[in-house]
């Protein structure tokens, strides 16, 4: 096995593994090796793939090959950090690919690199959300439009969409406030209060504490909406050339 390789195994009898179980896993898989950073663009290359219990292999550059086997190896330790070259989207992936072990026919998910072998299992997963639950959280506000509204007692939500980016912002928010909310549907907003930032910085959720609509700016008026508004007789009968000329002298 080259030391570029990737080697998924679906352990489970012959014949009774779900096909889609292989789609995903090699979904899975292709996620999280293209999350990772490298010199050239990931040039991803199936190198294997059989069947008794169902098998594939992927190959990819060595750079993110050693980087996805580091960072399962720490993900097992469990040290509560991400590891490094991965990011949210990795860990994502990875649980999906974990996933794969609840298809139909699947006993487990093992993935092997050089003489290295790992199993995909629910370890591995939880520890990968432990770290995706965990968010720095700070005072702050943002400006979006407002294009969802849930009044639950259990579950009082919204969804902010930011104006420049488009990126859908998560808002919870107390009972106070949900008149104004769904008073201010489709409308753009400033909303403040406390912010949740995941692994890369990014703000995906706002604990609201307030919130107000942001003016609407009236557009510039024409030169054609003003034209004739003084009437037809506003310089005595004069044209326009003799009327300045009057103005100089």
């Amino acid at each position: 096995m080259a030391a570029d390789d990737v080697q998924i195994t679906l352990n489970g009898q012959h014949g009774l593994i779900d096909p889609m179980a292989v789609a995903d896993a090699l979904s899975a898989l292709d996620k999280i090796i293209r999350s990772f950073e490298g010199v050239e663009a990931p040039n991803l290359r199936l190198s294997d793939l059989h069947v008794s219990s169902a098998v594939m292999g992927v190959r990819a550059d060595e750079g993110r090959v050693t980087t996805l086997h580091e960072g399962v190896e720490e993900l097992r330790a469990g040290t509560g950090a991400i590891p490094p070259g991965w990011r949210s989207d990795s860990l994502r992936a990875l649980i999906e690919l974990e996933k794969v072990g609840a298809k139909a026919g699947v006993e487990s998910v093992r993935m092997k690199i050089g003489d290295a072998v790992a199993d995909i299992d629910r370890v591995l997963a939880d520890n990968a959300r432990a770290l995706l639950e965990h968010s720095t959280k700070s005072l702050g506000a943002v400006r979006g439009v407002l294009y969802r509204y849930t009044n639950d007692s259990s579950r009082r939500s919204a969804g902010l969409r930011e104006v420049n980016d488009q990126r859908a912002i998560a808002l919870t928010f107390p009972a106070r406030l949900a008149g104004d909310i769904k008073r201010l549907l489709d409308q753009e907003v400033e909303v403040w209060g406390v912010m949740h930032r995941d692994l890369e910085g990014e703000l995906n959720k706002v604990d609201v504490e307030g919130l107000e609509a942001i003016p609407v700016v009236n557009a510039q008026i024409a030169l054609d909406d003003v034209a004739g508004i003084l009437g037809r007789d506003w310089t005595n009968g004069l044209g326009s050339v003799e009327w300045v000329r009057q103005q100089r002298e």
